[in-house]
């Protein structure tokens, strides 16, 4: 078989994103020739506390926009919001950061009016024309604990009110996998800074030797600089943006490259 074929064949990826979202982008890494070790460093944990989400539902009449910012926000929320809303207000206005959070919002019936075409992320979605002129809006940011405050402050000076909803948190996986050989990975993917510095913890004082040896892939400026931060200092793979589709991509013409390279 052609290795245009197999693009990933011999190379392993470790995966640290939460095992569910992993196991799509494993399959996907399977197919295409290469193995993938799913190695989640973050977990993510519905916050028992609702009580912002259940003021938010009260206040949803008056709400103009409400931003999902994650798959992960859309499962922890929607459960309430159709409790509540069985069919959301009519003036309310549905936005999705990217596909997979649009994706989870069609699968539960949901309308999704805004997102972006093309670069998944905060800065890309206030690039959109529907969140340009936004003064005197009320806007609901639905999200997890922490994260990016970007979004809220853009809004802000736009004259918005943003109202923020945290539904989730992000930590540590309580039961760590045994870490694999580091002879065995080639390249660590690493698609939020959450990710990037638990598993830095996870390996402790092998840190140094695993950022000597293996290549990182990222799905952002942002990630690469906190990479940077941590001391990872070898070759860092940018994809263009989160998605699954993205990241095999990125992979698929690093992996050409290298083997075009070691003719």
């Amino acid at each position: 078989m052609d290795s245009k074929q197999i693009p990933l064949k011999d190379c392993c990826i470790l995966l640290t994103r939460p095992e569910r979202q992993a196991q799509v982008l494993a399959h996907s890494i399977v197919v295409l020739g290469g193995s993938a070790f799913v190695y989640p460093s973050v977990e993510i944990v519905p916050l028992r506390e609702q009580s912002g989400l259940l003021q938010l539902v009260q206040d949803l009449p008056s709400i103009d926009m409400l931003i999902f910012v994650s798959a992960n926000a859309v499962e922890c929320a929607h459960e309430t919001l159709e409790q509540y809303y069985p069919s959301l207000p009519s003036q309310l206005k549905i936005a999705a950061i990217g596909p997979a959070t649009q994706a989870a919002l069609f699968a539960r019936s949901i309308p999704v009016h805004i997102c972006p075409d093309n670069h998944y992320s905060s800065e890309a979605l206030l690039s959109l024309v529907q969140l340009q002129q936004v003064a005197r809006k009320r806007i609901a940011i639905i999200a997890g604990e922490g994260g990016r405050s970007l979004l809220s402050e853009v809004l802000i000076e736009r004259g918005a009110e943003v109202i923020k909803c945290a539904v989730y948190r992000r930590v540590k996986p309580c039961n760590i996998k045994p870490l694999p050989s580091i002879s065995m990975v080639d390249i660590v993917l690493g698609t939020s800074c959450t990710c990037i510095e638990n598993f830095c913890e996870i390996l402790g004082d092998a840190k140094s030797t695993w950022f000597d040896k293996i290549t990182l892939l990222v799905s952002s400026e942002r990630i690469l600089k906190r990479a940077r931060e941590l001391g990872f200092h070898k070759k860092i793979i940018l994809a263009n943006d989160a998605t699954n589709e993205a990241i095999v991509t990125a992979l698929t013409e690093f992996s050409l490259t290298f083997k075009e390279l070691s003719r």
